[in-house]
Protein backbone atom coordinates (compact mmCIF):
# COMPACT_ATOMS: atom_id res chain seq x y z
CA UNK A 1 0.00 0.00 0.00
CA UNK A 2 2.80 2.43 0.83
CA UNK A 3 4.42 1.75 -2.55
CA UNK A 4 1.15 2.58 -4.32
CA UNK A 5 0.81 5.84 -2.37
CA UNK A 6 4.39 6.74 -3.21
CA UNK A 7 3.78 6.10 -6.93
CA UNK A 8 0.65 8.26 -6.87
CA UNK A 9 2.47 11.18 -5.28
CA UNK A 10 5.35 10.78 -7.73
CA UNK A 11 2.92 10.86 -10.68
CA UNK A 12 1.44 14.07 -9.31
CA UNK A 13 4.96 15.46 -9.21
CA UNK A 14 5.61 14.46 -12.82
CA UNK A 15 2.38 15.92 -14.12
CA UNK A 16 1.71 19.67 -14.18
CA UNK A 17 1.10 20.11 -10.46
CA UNK A 18 4.33 22.03 -9.87
CA UNK A 19 2.64 24.88 -8.07
CA UNK A 20 0.56 24.52 -4.92
CA UNK A 21 -2.30 27.03 -5.17
CA UNK A 22 -5.16 27.51 -2.75
CA UNK A 23 -3.35 25.86 0.16
CA UNK A 24 -2.31 27.44 3.43
CA UNK A 25 1.37 28.14 3.96
CA UNK A 26 1.84 28.44 7.72
CA UNK A 27 5.13 29.97 8.88
CA UNK A 28 6.31 29.37 12.45
CA UNK A 29 8.90 31.57 14.14
CA UNK A 30 10.45 30.66 17.47
CA UNK A 31 11.58 34.14 18.45
CA UNK A 32 13.92 32.74 21.11
CA UNK A 33 16.02 30.78 18.60
CA UNK A 34 19.67 31.95 18.53
CA UNK A 35 19.26 33.36 15.03
CA UNK A 36 20.32 36.59 13.32
CA UNK A 37 17.07 36.85 11.39
CA UNK A 38 15.74 40.42 11.24
CA UNK A 39 12.34 41.99 10.64
CA UNK A 40 13.40 43.03 7.14
CA UNK A 41 14.23 39.41 6.27
CA UNK A 42 10.85 38.21 7.52
CA UNK A 43 9.05 40.45 5.06
CA UNK A 44 10.46 38.31 2.23
CA UNK A 45 8.87 35.15 3.68
CA UNK A 46 5.58 36.84 4.57
CA UNK A 47 4.85 37.39 0.87
CA UNK A 48 4.39 33.61 0.68
CA UNK A 49 2.83 32.90 4.10
CA UNK A 50 -0.91 32.79 4.69
CA UNK A 51 -0.40 32.48 8.47
CA UNK A 52 2.45 33.59 10.71
CA UNK A 53 2.75 31.95 14.13
CA UNK A 54 4.89 33.74 16.71
CA UNK A 55 6.34 31.64 19.52
CA UNK A 56 6.40 31.19 22.33
CA UNK A 57 4.35 32.51 25.18
CA UNK A 58 4.60 30.75 28.53
CA UNK A 59 2.14 29.74 31.22
CA UNK A 60 2.54 31.30 34.65
CA UNK A 61 2.16 28.57 37.31
CA UNK A 62 -0.42 28.89 40.08
CA UNK A 63 -1.89 32.10 38.58
CA UNK A 64 -2.45 30.38 35.22
CA UNK A 65 -1.99 33.41 33.03
CA UNK A 66 -0.36 33.74 29.63
CA UNK A 67 2.95 35.58 29.88
CA UNK A 68 6.42 35.96 28.34
CA UNK A 69 9.81 35.02 29.73
CA UNK A 70 11.53 38.36 30.12
CA UNK A 71 14.96 36.75 30.35
CA UNK A 72 14.74 35.43 26.77
CA UNK A 73 16.28 37.49 24.00
CA UNK A 74 13.99 37.56 20.96
CA UNK A 75 14.84 37.82 17.28
CA UNK A 76 11.49 39.51 16.69
CA UNK A 77 10.03 41.78 19.35
CA UNK A 78 6.34 41.57 20.14
CA UNK A 79 6.09 45.27 19.39
CA UNK A 80 6.98 44.54 15.75
CA UNK A 81 3.86 42.44 15.16
CA UNK A 82 1.54 45.42 14.63
CA UNK A 83 3.86 46.87 11.99
CA UNK A 84 4.05 43.58 10.12
CA UNK A 85 0.27 43.26 10.21
CA UNK A 86 -0.02 46.66 8.52
CA UNK A 87 2.39 45.57 5.79
CA UNK A 88 0.67 42.20 5.28
CA UNK A 89 -3.06 42.64 5.98
CA UNK A 90 -3.95 39.32 4.33
CA UNK A 91 -1.66 37.29 6.61
CA UNK A 92 -3.15 35.97 9.86
CA UNK A 93 -0.81 36.47 12.85
CA UNK A 94 -1.18 34.01 15.73
CA UNK A 95 0.55 33.75 19.09
CA UNK A 96 1.68 30.26 20.14
CA UNK A 97 1.70 29.03 23.73
CA UNK A 98 4.16 26.42 24.96
CA UNK A 99 6.19 24.75 22.23
CA UNK A 100 9.43 23.11 23.22
CA UNK A 101 10.78 26.19 24.97
CA UNK A 102 8.63 26.44 28.11
CA UNK A 103 10.26 23.42 29.74
CA UNK A 104 10.63 24.64 33.33
CA UNK A 105 7.84 23.23 35.50
CA UNK A 106 5.89 21.93 32.49
CA UNK A 107 3.54 20.15 34.89
CA UNK A 108 1.71 23.47 35.07
CA UNK A 109 0.02 22.62 31.74
CA UNK A 110 -1.61 19.60 33.33
CA UNK A 111 -2.35 21.61 36.46
CA UNK A 112 -4.26 24.13 34.36
CA UNK A 113 -6.47 21.30 33.11
CA UNK A 114 -7.12 20.25 36.71
CA UNK A 115 -7.77 23.84 37.83
CA UNK A 116 -11.11 25.28 38.87
CA UNK A 117 -13.34 27.03 36.34
CA UNK A 118 -12.47 30.42 37.83
CA UNK A 119 -8.74 29.77 37.32
CA UNK A 120 -9.29 28.62 33.75
CA UNK A 121 -11.34 31.73 33.06
CA UNK A 122 -8.47 33.80 34.43
CA UNK A 123 -6.22 32.09 31.88
CA UNK A 124 -8.66 32.78 29.04
CA UNK A 125 -9.00 36.44 30.01
CA UNK A 126 -5.21 36.80 30.06
CA UNK A 127 -5.08 35.29 26.56
CA UNK A 128 -7.65 37.78 25.27
CA UNK A 129 -5.79 40.66 26.89
CA UNK A 130 -2.45 39.75 25.27
CA UNK A 131 -4.00 39.08 21.86
CA UNK A 132 -5.76 42.44 21.94
CA UNK A 133 -2.72 44.38 23.11
CA UNK A 134 -0.35 42.97 20.47
CA UNK A 135 -3.04 42.72 17.77
CA UNK A 136 -2.79 38.98 17.15
CA UNK A 137 -5.48 37.27 15.06
CA UNK A 138 -5.60 34.17 17.21
CA UNK A 139 -3.95 31.65 19.51
CA UNK A 140 -2.03 28.47 18.72
CA UNK A 141 -1.91 25.85 21.46
CA UNK A 142 1.49 24.12 21.29
CA UNK A 143 0.37 22.51 24.52
CA UNK A 144 2.89 20.55 26.56
CA UNK A 145 1.71 17.06 27.37
CA UNK A 146 4.00 14.32 28.71
CA UNK A 147 6.18 12.70 26.06
CA UNK A 148 5.94 9.05 25.22
CA UNK A 149 8.84 6.93 26.45
CA UNK A 150 11.44 6.49 23.71
CA UNK A 151 11.00 3.27 21.79
CA UNK A 152 13.62 0.55 21.89
CA UNK A 153 15.30 -0.70 18.74
CA UNK A 154 12.74 -2.25 16.38
CA UNK A 155 12.72 -5.99 15.80
CA UNK A 156 12.29 -7.69 12.45
CA UNK A 157 9.44 -9.95 13.47
CA UNK A 158 5.69 -9.43 13.87
CA UNK A 159 6.08 -8.82 17.60
CA UNK A 160 8.36 -5.90 16.84
CA UNK A 161 5.84 -4.49 14.33
CA UNK A 162 2.97 -4.33 16.78
CA UNK A 163 5.23 -3.06 19.53
CA UNK A 164 6.10 -0.18 17.21
CA UNK A 165 2.43 0.63 16.66
CA UNK A 166 1.78 0.60 20.40
CA UNK A 167 4.80 2.75 21.21
CA UNK A 168 3.81 5.47 18.77
CA UNK A 169 0.08 5.68 19.45
CA UNK A 170 -0.55 3.86 22.69
CA UNK A 171 2.66 3.37 24.64
CA UNK A 172 3.58 4.33 28.16
CA UNK A 173 3.66 7.98 29.09
CA UNK A 174 4.55 9.88 32.22
CA UNK A 175 0.91 10.57 33.11
CA UNK A 176 -0.82 7.55 31.54
CA UNK A 177 -3.10 6.73 34.53
CA UNK A 178 -4.82 10.14 34.30
CA UNK A 179 -4.67 10.49 30.52
CA UNK A 180 -8.40 9.93 29.99
CA UNK A 181 -9.20 12.65 32.54
CA UNK A 182 -6.77 15.08 30.86
CA UNK A 183 -8.28 14.30 27.46
CA UNK A 184 -11.73 15.39 28.65
CA UNK A 185 -10.38 18.44 30.47
CA UNK A 186 -8.36 19.59 27.47
CA UNK A 187 -11.43 19.32 25.22
CA UNK A 188 -13.38 21.42 27.71
CA UNK A 189 -10.66 24.09 27.81
CA UNK A 190 -10.48 24.21 24.00
CA UNK A 191 -14.25 24.56 23.74
CA UNK A 192 -14.25 27.47 26.19
CA UNK A 193 -11.29 29.16 24.47
CA UNK A 194 -12.94 28.72 21.08
CA UNK A 195 -16.17 30.31 22.26
CA UNK A 196 -14.38 33.43 23.49
CA UNK A 197 -12.05 33.73 20.51
CA UNK A 198 -14.71 33.21 17.87
CA UNK A 199 -16.87 35.88 19.50
CA UNK A 200 -13.99 38.25 18.66
CA UNK A 201 -13.48 36.66 15.21
CA UNK A 202 -10.14 35.17 16.20
CA UNK A 203 -8.62 31.81 15.30
CA UNK A 204 -7.76 28.89 17.56
CA UNK A 205 -5.31 26.23 16.38
CA UNK A 206 -3.48 23.26 17.88
CA UNK A 207 0.14 22.25 17.32
CA UNK A 208 0.72 18.56 17.96
CA UNK A 209 4.26 18.37 19.30
CA UNK A 210 6.48 15.36 18.58
CA UNK A 211 6.31 12.35 20.93
CA UNK A 212 2.90 13.26 22.37
CA UNK A 213 0.48 10.35 22.18
CA UNK A 214 -2.71 11.68 20.52
CA UNK A 215 -4.72 8.71 21.74
CA UNK A 216 -4.00 9.66 25.35
CA UNK A 217 -4.73 13.38 25.29
CA UNK A 218 -6.81 14.36 22.25
CA UNK A 219 -10.50 13.71 21.74
CA UNK A 220 -10.09 14.40 18.04
CA UNK A 221 -13.77 14.53 16.92
CA UNK A 222 -14.54 16.99 19.72
CA UNK A 223 -11.47 19.13 19.04
CA UNK A 224 -12.31 19.16 15.35
CA UNK A 225 -15.49 21.09 16.14
CA UNK A 226 -13.66 23.91 17.89
CA UNK A 227 -10.30 24.25 16.16
CA UNK A 228 -9.58 26.10 12.93
CA UNK A 229 -6.41 24.10 12.16
CA UNK A 230 -4.32 21.26 13.57
CA UNK A 231 -0.58 21.58 12.86
CA UNK A 232 1.12 18.17 12.84
CA UNK A 233 4.78 18.52 13.80
CA UNK A 234 5.58 15.53 11.62
CA UNK A 235 9.27 15.13 12.35
CA UNK A 236 11.74 14.13 15.08
CA UNK A 237 10.46 10.56 15.01
CA UNK A 238 14.08 9.76 15.85
CA UNK A 239 16.47 12.17 17.59
CA UNK A 240 20.01 11.78 18.96
CA UNK A 241 18.75 12.38 22.50
CA UNK A 242 15.96 9.80 22.37
CA UNK A 243 17.98 7.36 20.27
CA UNK A 244 21.67 8.09 21.00
CA UNK A 245 23.04 4.80 19.63
CA UNK A 246 20.96 4.39 16.49
CA UNK A 247 20.57 7.06 13.82
CA UNK A 248 17.73 7.08 11.32
CA UNK A 249 15.78 9.42 9.05
CA UNK A 250 14.13 11.95 11.40
CA UNK A 251 11.08 12.75 9.23
CA UNK A 252 10.32 10.04 6.60
CA UNK A 253 7.19 10.49 4.51
CA UNK A 254 6.43 6.76 4.21
CA UNK A 255 7.45 3.66 6.10
CA UNK A 256 10.54 1.92 4.69
CA UNK A 257 10.02 -1.17 2.56
CA UNK A 258 13.09 -2.95 3.95
CA UNK A 259 13.03 -4.93 7.18
CA UNK A 260 14.99 -3.97 10.25
CA UNK A 261 14.61 -0.24 9.67
CA UNK A 262 12.37 2.41 11.22
CA UNK A 263 9.35 1.54 13.30
CA UNK A 264 6.58 1.02 10.74
CA UNK A 265 4.40 3.83 12.06
CA UNK A 266 7.14 6.42 12.63
CA UNK A 267 6.47 8.40 9.48
CA UNK A 268 4.39 11.27 8.17
CA UNK A 269 1.83 9.19 6.27
CA UNK A 270 0.99 7.04 9.30
CA UNK A 271 0.50 10.13 11.45
CA UNK A 272 -1.77 11.75 8.84
CA UNK A 273 -3.75 8.50 8.44
CA UNK A 274 -4.25 8.31 12.20
CA UNK A 275 -5.78 11.79 12.42
CA UNK A 276 -7.95 11.33 9.34
CA UNK A 277 -9.20 7.98 10.68
CA UNK A 278 -10.21 9.76 13.90
CA UNK A 279 -12.46 12.17 12.00
CA UNK A 280 -10.43 15.34 11.79
CA UNK A 281 -11.47 17.40 8.78
CA UNK A 282 -8.76 17.01 6.14
CA UNK A 283 -8.91 20.72 5.28
CA UNK A 284 -8.05 21.53 8.91
CA UNK A 285 -4.94 19.35 8.93
CA UNK A 286 -1.64 21.21 8.29
CA UNK A 287 1.50 19.18 7.61
CA UNK A 288 4.55 20.48 9.49
CA UNK A 289 7.89 20.36 7.63
CA UNK A 290 11.21 20.93 9.44
CA UNK A 291 13.86 23.38 8.23
CA UNK A 292 16.55 21.69 10.30
CA UNK A 293 18.37 18.37 10.50
CA UNK A 294 19.30 15.99 13.28
CA UNK A 295 22.96 15.09 13.74
CA UNK A 296 24.62 12.12 15.43
CA UNK A 297 28.28 11.76 16.40
CA UNK A 298 29.87 8.88 14.51
CA UNK A 299 32.14 6.58 16.50
CA UNK A 300 33.59 5.19 13.28
CA UNK A 301 33.68 6.90 9.90
CA UNK A 302 32.58 4.51 7.14
CA UNK A 303 34.38 4.38 3.82
CA UNK A 304 31.19 5.43 2.06
CA UNK A 305 27.84 7.00 2.88
CA UNK A 306 25.84 4.90 5.30
CA UNK A 307 22.09 4.57 4.98
CA UNK A 308 19.93 4.03 8.08
CA UNK A 309 19.88 2.32 10.40
CA UNK A 310 23.28 3.61 11.53
CA UNK A 311 24.47 2.02 14.75
CA UNK A 312 28.04 3.33 15.03
CA UNK A 313 26.85 6.58 16.61
CA UNK A 314 27.02 8.01 20.11
CA UNK A 315 24.59 10.83 20.84
CA UNK A 316 24.29 14.31 19.33
CA UNK A 317 27.05 16.03 17.38
CA UNK A 318 28.53 19.34 18.44
CA UNK A 319 26.47 22.49 18.06
CA UNK A 320 26.29 24.52 14.86
CA UNK A 321 27.49 28.11 14.66
CA UNK A 322 23.95 29.47 14.46
CA UNK A 323 21.60 26.76 15.72
CA UNK A 324 23.67 26.39 18.93
CA UNK A 325 21.81 23.26 19.98
CA UNK A 326 23.51 19.84 20.28
CA UNK A 327 22.28 17.48 17.59
CA UNK A 328 20.65 20.23 15.49
CA UNK A 329 21.81 21.96 12.30
CA UNK A 330 19.61 24.46 10.49
CA UNK A 331 19.16 24.41 6.72
CA UNK A 332 21.66 27.24 6.15
CA UNK A 333 24.37 25.27 7.98
CA UNK A 334 23.60 22.05 6.10
CA UNK A 335 23.42 23.84 2.76
CA UNK A 336 26.81 25.40 3.46
CA UNK A 337 28.29 21.93 4.03
CA UNK A 338 26.93 20.70 0.70
CA UNK A 339 28.11 23.75 -1.20
CA UNK A 340 31.51 24.36 0.33
CA UNK A 341 32.73 20.83 0.90
CA UNK A 342 31.24 19.01 -2.13
CA UNK A 343 29.59 16.41 0.12
CA UNK A 344 27.12 14.15 -1.63
CA UNK A 345 23.57 13.96 -0.35
CA UNK A 346 21.87 10.56 -0.47
CA UNK A 347 18.44 9.23 0.34
CA UNK A 348 15.04 9.11 -1.36
CA UNK A 349 11.94 11.25 -1.64
CA UNK A 350 10.00 8.82 0.55
CA UNK A 351 12.56 8.91 3.38
CA UNK A 352 14.54 12.15 3.23
CA UNK A 353 18.17 13.21 2.87
CA UNK A 354 21.24 12.08 4.76
CA UNK A 355 24.95 12.79 4.55
CA UNK A 356 28.12 11.74 6.30
CA UNK A 357 30.23 14.73 7.30
CA UNK A 358 33.89 14.13 8.16
CA UNK A 359 35.49 16.07 10.99
CA UNK A 360 36.92 19.52 10.26
CA UNK A 361 38.12 22.63 12.04
CA UNK A 362 34.49 23.74 12.32
CA UNK A 363 32.92 20.44 13.48
CA UNK A 364 35.49 18.45 15.45
CA UNK A 365 33.88 15.01 15.01
CA UNK A 366 32.56 12.83 12.22
CA UNK A 367 28.78 13.19 11.94
CA UNK A 368 25.76 11.48 10.39
CA UNK A 369 23.10 14.03 9.46
CA UNK A 370 19.48 13.35 8.50
CA UNK A 371 17.33 16.20 7.13
CA UNK A 372 14.71 17.41 4.66
CA UNK A 373 16.08 19.56 1.81
CA UNK A 374 13.96 22.03 -0.19
CA UNK A 375 12.90 19.42 -2.77
CA UNK A 376 11.68 17.10 0.00
CA UNK A 377 9.65 20.03 1.36
CA UNK A 378 8.09 20.43 -2.08
CA UNK A 379 7.43 16.71 -2.35
CA UNK A 380 5.67 16.74 1.02
CA UNK A 381 3.61 19.70 -0.17
CA UNK A 382 2.48 17.62 -3.14
CA UNK A 383 1.57 14.82 -0.75
CA UNK A 384 -0.50 17.26 1.36
CA UNK A 385 -2.24 18.47 -1.80
CA UNK A 386 -2.94 14.92 -3.00
CA UNK A 387 -4.44 14.07 0.42
CA UNK A 388 -6.53 17.27 0.32
CA UNK A 389 -4.98 18.58 3.54
CA UNK A 390 -5.36 22.21 4.53
CA UNK A 391 -1.74 23.06 3.74
CA UNK A 392 1.79 22.86 5.02
CA UNK A 393 3.81 24.62 7.72
CA UNK A 394 7.50 25.45 7.93
CA UNK A 395 8.94 24.89 11.37
CA UNK A 396 10.90 27.18 11.68
CA UNK A 397 11.55 30.36 9.62
CA UNK A 398 14.61 31.23 11.70
CA UNK A 399 16.22 27.91 10.67
CA UNK A 400 15.73 28.53 6.94
CA UNK A 401 18.28 30.34 4.76
CA UNK A 402 16.58 33.67 5.41
CA UNK A 403 19.40 35.75 3.90
CA UNK A 404 19.96 33.66 0.76
CA UNK A 405 23.57 33.22 1.88
CA UNK A 406 23.98 29.71 0.49
CA UNK A 407 22.48 29.82 -3.00
CA UNK A 408 21.08 33.32 -3.36
CA UNK A 409 17.49 32.16 -2.84
CA UNK A 410 15.96 33.50 0.37
CA UNK A 411 13.75 31.14 2.39
CA UNK A 412 14.15 28.20 -0.03
CA UNK A 413 12.13 25.85 2.21
CA UNK A 414 9.13 28.18 2.05
CA UNK A 415 9.59 28.74 -1.68
CA UNK A 416 9.78 25.04 -2.46
CA UNK A 417 6.86 24.24 -0.16
CA UNK A 418 4.81 26.63 -2.23
CA UNK A 419 6.00 25.03 -5.42
CA UNK A 420 8.07 27.92 -6.76
CA UNK A 421 10.74 25.70 -8.29
CA UNK A 422 13.97 27.38 -9.28
CA UNK A 423 17.36 25.93 -10.12
CA UNK A 424 19.84 27.99 -8.16
CA UNK A 425 23.49 27.29 -8.96
CA UNK A 426 24.43 23.61 -8.87
CA UNK A 427 23.31 23.04 -5.30
CA UNK A 428 19.76 22.21 -6.42
CA UNK A 429 21.04 19.51 -8.76
CA UNK A 430 22.53 17.77 -5.73
CA UNK A 431 19.02 17.37 -4.33
CA UNK A 432 17.85 15.17 -7.20
CA UNK A 433 18.29 11.88 -5.36
CA UNK A 434 18.06 8.29 -6.53
CA UNK A 435 16.12 5.76 -4.50
CA UNK A 436 18.03 3.72 -1.95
Amino acid sequence: MNIIKSIIVTLVLLVKCLRIDGSNIVCFLDSSNPSLIAVEALTVALHDCTHFIYGYATLTPRYFSLSFDGSVGRTLALADIAGLKEQFPKVKFLLSLGGNRDLIDNQKYLQLLDAKDTEQQNFIQSVLKVLNFYKFDGLDLAYQFPNEVASKAPEDDAVGFWRGVRNLFGGKSEEKPKARQYKAEFSKLVESLSSHLKSEKRLLTLSVLPHVNPDSYFDIPTLNKHLDFVHLWSFDYVTPLRSPHRADYPAPLFAPTSKGNSLPHSNVDSQVRYWLAHNVSSEKLILGIPSFGRTWKLTKLPNHGRAPLVENVNGPSEVGDESQTPGVLNWLEICGMLKNYSIQTKGSYDQGHYLVYPSSDIYPQDSWIGFDGPNIAHYKSLYASAEKLGGVAEIDLSFDDYGGNCTGLKFPIVKYMKGMLKKVENIVEDFEMPSN
